[in-house]
């Protein structure tokens, strides 16, 4: 097959031409670009140590892949399964067999101080600090898993979508990405921050010194648009909730920020009840928690599709559970 992709940076990889060669046994721009780019971020140690990656081992492998800076386990995987497919293509013995379990290393060499969780005593504490309602119920919602394809459980929130019964507080929310509605069990905190957020007619910036305020448009969504030139429509796209971000990071003083830390403490929380509640986190704990936050399917006939429970376990059986819930210190997964 032909290369596919054209980029000044290819002349930085290590023994370039055995990668190309590799990248080129791909049939889409894509997949060239993603196996580029995973050859590109270990580039440097191959340099540093004189290695192409399918001459290291052990030891040098566990330390490439840690200079790989992965933030998250997903990611680390799919780095393991392009360097081991590389190594597999020469026809030698590939260290990567000498691992018992892919999962385990990638949790080892994750750069974990990229993927920060919060406990929701903490992030209750950082909604506090914003003047907004909008930017508190926005996280709150993320944090109790309000999300959706493009986040568009979120942008397409109305409060006609939120109902109060028998004191438990509920949200009726849509997904772009399966098309369908489904209904949330949410706190009272959240239930009433959305309303809250729904009122507020005005954006107000965090800047200590001189507080700027910025209409919004009309709308029938919660989260609106603020009045700026000539910009119209009703709906947000998930660009809004990329720039929210870039405010949080600078805000919080975490460079790292992502809505995926806040969704993922969300679900290290739930955990953490569900474990209060039964002195367990079994199959259906984590099942209880893929329900509330929406986690991929998986399939063995591409016609019946249930919860990925690894997945699940990936991403509740983090580091730092413990560190946010002493309780959960030394728990483990159990049938």
């Amino acid at each position: 097959m032909a290369l596919l992709i054209q980029v000044k940076k290819l002349n930085n990889l290590y023994n370039k031409d055995s990668k190309v060669e590799f990248i080129s046994n791909y049939d889409s721009v894509d997949s060239q670009m993603t196996i580029f780019w995973q050859f590109l971020k270990v580039s440097d140690f191959e340099k540093k140590i004189g290695k192409d990656i399918y001459e290291m081992n052990e030891a040098e492998i566990k330390d490439m892949l840690i200079s790989a800076e992965c933030s998250t386990i997903t990611s680390a995987i799919n780095h393991i399964n392009t360097y081991k497919r590389y190594i597999d293509s020469k026809n030698i013995s590939n260290p990567f067999h000498n691992f018992d379990s892919y999962s385990e290393l990638a949790s080892e060499v994750v750069a974990k101080e990229k993927n920060k969780r919060y406990s929701r005593d903490e992030l209750l504490d950082m909604l506090d600090e914003l003047n907004n309602y909008t930017d508190q119920a926005m996280l709150l919602a993320l944090f109790e898993g309000i999300k959706g394809k493009s986040f568009s459980e979120l942008l397409t929130l109305k409060t006609s979508n939120l109902e109060k019964i028998d004191n438990e507080y509920f949200a009726k929310v849509y997904d772009s990405g399966t098309k369908e509605y489904r209904t949330l069990k949410i706190s009272e905190k959240l239930y009433d921050l959305l309303f809250k957020a729904d009122k507020q007619d005005k954006y107000k910036t965090n800047n200590l010194e001189e507080i700027i305020e910025t209409p919004f448009n009309d709308s029938e969504f919660i989260f609106k648009k603020a009045k700026k030139g000539r910009q119209g429509g009703e709906v947000l796209d998930r660009h809004f909730i990329t720039r929210k971000f870039v405010f949080f990071k600078e805000f919080f003083g975490n460079p790292n920020l992502s809505a995926d830390d806040i969704v993922r403490s969300g679900m290290m929380y739930m955990a953490y009840e569900k474990f209060l509640e039964n002195g367990k986190i079994g199959k259906s704990e984590l099942l209880a928690i893929g329900e509330q936050y929406n986690t991929v399917m998986a399939t063995s006939d591409g016609k019946n599709f249930y919860r990925n429970i690894t997945d699940i376990k990936r991403k509740v059986f983090n580091d730092q559970l413990g560190k946010l819930y002493s309780e959960l210190e030394s728990i483990k997964y159990s049938e």
